[in-house]
């Protein structure tokens, strides 16, 4: 199905919501005005096309303490400290 731009005053698609999702639902794209200024511009959902896929856990959380010793995680890091012995080797 061609898509179709049509221009509508936010006005009228607050009175009319339901009628135009319908319509950008088929495909057709709207361009909000504002007083005949273009304000925001409704498409179609499209989900992206980036080649990830959300799949679903197939372990609990709890199991993630079974690959090993993460103690350096809790280790306490002054970032002050750090960069101020990055500088000073400058």
């Amino acid at each position: 199905m061609a898509k179709l731009k049509s221009k509508v005053s936010v006005g009228i698609l607050k009175n009319q919501l339901s009628a135009y999702l319908k319509r950008v639902k088929v495909g057709d794209e709207l361009i909000v005005t504002d007083h005949n200024h273009p304000v925001a511009r409704i498409i179609p959902f499209q989900l992206p096309s980036d080649g990830l896929e959300i799949i679903s856990a197939k372990s609990k959380p709890s199991a993630l303490n079974r690959l090993g010793d993460f103690s350096l995680l809790n280790t306490s890091i002054n970032s002050l400290e750090g960069l101020k012995q990055d500088r000073s080797g400058r």
